[in-house]
């Protein structure tokens, strides 16, 4: 036995001397303190059950009825459940722990199996080592098919240098800012896709990468449409713009003529009219009845 386990069993011998002499609490405080040292020490129940029994044996050595010796025992019982309390409340702490552990992890499961979005973690060389249930829905790949497997062939050649770029920051510890990748689903298509990761920290170290991934299919979809539209009513736009242009040329055009030459814009009867000599248009309203003065 070294020394601290030594020093522990003398104090332990002592500490139930003086219980069995005199049950008080402070001696029961006492045994509470020394199951804390040996907890600190790095023993379990079984070795303070040895040093209890070890210090029993030397307490009762004297002890010469079987009456008192049953006294003893009683109360060197309750003296070794005091003892027992700190490994009792850290028991208890661990199992309240992994308990709460438990919770909060099927918490997460259930989370993750029902999210709308992919959740997947990557290893430091690229390879899923885990995928969501929404992972088969969006793409139609059975998980089966992609865990275990690099990610790079699901993305599309002409975006996989910058997925490379951005898995390579986040294994640097750096969390990048979201960004849009096309992956390649089951039947052949290519998936829009929006990306966020961080890095997966264990004992200081990146030992993986965690993403999720969005489908923006219809998004882009519906951006694709709204930019079609813009470019016919723009297009329409010029059109319009070009024929008024015209029309008001025209109009500018016909508008100059008739400055220049007022006869060649007006009605025919006044055309007429002053094309007709001043003789003949008395003659003619002589005929008619008219007298002019």
């Amino acid at each position: 036995m070294n020394d601290p386990l030594r020093d522990l069993r003398e104090q332990y011998t002592r500490t139930l001397q003086d219980y069995l002499a005199e049950a008080v609490e402070t001696n029961l405080n006492h045994a509470y303190e020394l199951g804390r040292q040996a907890l600190a020490q790095g023993l379990g129940v079984l070795e303070m059950a040895s040093l209890h029994h070890l210090a029993l044996a030397t307490v009762v050595g004297s002890v010469r009825t079987p009456e008192e010796m049953t006294k003893i025992n009683k109360s060197a019982e309750n003296f070794f459940t005091e003892a027992l309390s700190p490994f009792e409340m850290t028991h208890r702490g661990f199992r309240d722990a992994n308990m709460a552990l438990r919770r909060s992890e099927e918490r997460y499961r259930s989370l993750v199996e029902n999210a709308k979005d992919i959740i997947y973690t990557l290893s430091t060389d690229g390879m899923f080592t885990s995928l969501n249930p929404c992972f088969e829905t969006i793409t139609g790949w059975s998980l089966a098919d992609w865990v275990g497997r690099p990610f790079a062939p699901l993305v599309h050649s002409d975006d996989l240098p910058g997925a490379l770029e951005f898995f390579h920051r986040v294994l640097r510890g750096e969390t990048p800012p979201i960004f849009e990748l096309r992956v390649q689903a089951k039947s052949g298509m290519y998936i829009h896709g929006e990306f966020t990761e961080t890095p997966l920290i264990k004992d200081g170290q990146v030992v993986g990468v965690l993403g999720i991934g969005r489908d923006i299919t219809e998004r882009k979809r519906a951006q694709e449409a709204l930019r079609r539209l813009n470019e016919t009513l723009e297009e329409e736009a010029k059109r319009i713009a070009h024929a008024l242009h015209d029309e008001a040329g025209r109009w500018i055009k016909s508008r100059l003529t008739c400055a220049n030459s007022p006869t060649s814009c007006a009605p025919r009867s006044w055309t007429t009219l002053v094309s007709v000599r001043p003789s003949n248009f008395f003659q003619k309203a002589s005929r008619n009845g008219q007298s002019f003065r």
